[in-house]
């Protein structure tokens, strides 16, 4: 909500995040995440994003340290939000001179889209690749490049390079769909990665195969 009675001053009332950033969760986490965990805070993810662009908005920076963690009182899980809008653009206020400009995405290097180093236009794919690095940073809990200059990350991603992980371990953790999911969404090419309904509704197969094999 917005407080407008305050001489002066315009107050935004929001809801509050007792868990603090996706980021700072996996940074002090001891040991790799459950997989109900993982495919949870992958689908909430996702979630926000496919629900934004339905309302025309780009979010531009999606990374951990812009998604928060809630607690879900009634179950206990914890809940992804996707934050901090800062350099998001709604497609409904963007002018066609502004829409169609070269390099003025804005956003964290190491998860930027290879079409973005070309200075291609921003549109939802560019997002949809920050998504799959955030499904690596869930996974992985690193941090994407770390350790390189922005020349070396602009390279590798270029030349069609990911970040690295043993594929291996983490399917015997997470199961293959998450990991697919990932995999589609940061392809070289733009059109060949999934708008985020799409994405959405990859990752609602891997949530819910994670629980029928539950039941079996």
């Amino acid at each position: 909500g917005v407080v407008r009675n305050i001489p002066d001053k315009l107050v935004l009332i929001m809801e509050y995040a007792s868990k603090g950033s996706l980021r700072d969760y996996l940074d002090e986490a001891e040991a790799p995440l459950s997989k109900e965990e993982v495919v949870n805070l992958v689908y909430d993810v996702v979630s926000g994003m496919e629900y934004i662009y339905s309302k025309g908005v780009e979010h531009r920076d999606l990374k951990a340290d812009n998604v928060l963690l809630a607690l879900d009182t009634y179950q206990g899980n914890l809940i992804a939000k996707v934050c901090d809008f800062g350099l998001s653009k709604c497609e409904a206020l963007i002018t066609h001179t502004a829409s169609m400009s070269k390099g003025t995405s804005g956003g964290t290097l190491a998860w930027k889209a290879p079409e973005e180093f070309d200075d291609a236009p921003f549109n939802e794919k560019c997002d949809v690749y920050s998504f799959a690095v955030v499904i690596w940073e869930i996974i992985t809990r690193e941090t994407p490049w770390k350790g390189l200059g922005a020349s070396k990350i602009m390279m590798k991603v270029i030349q069609g390079k990911r970040p690295t992980l043993d594929e291996e371990t983490y399917t015997k953790l997470y199961g293959e769909g998450v990991l697919e999911v990932m995999k589609m969404c940061w392809q070289q090419a733009a059109d060949d990665r999934p708008t985020f309904v799409k994405a959405m509704k990859l990752t609602l197969k891997a949530h819910e195969s994670m629980y029928e094999g539950k039941k079996g």
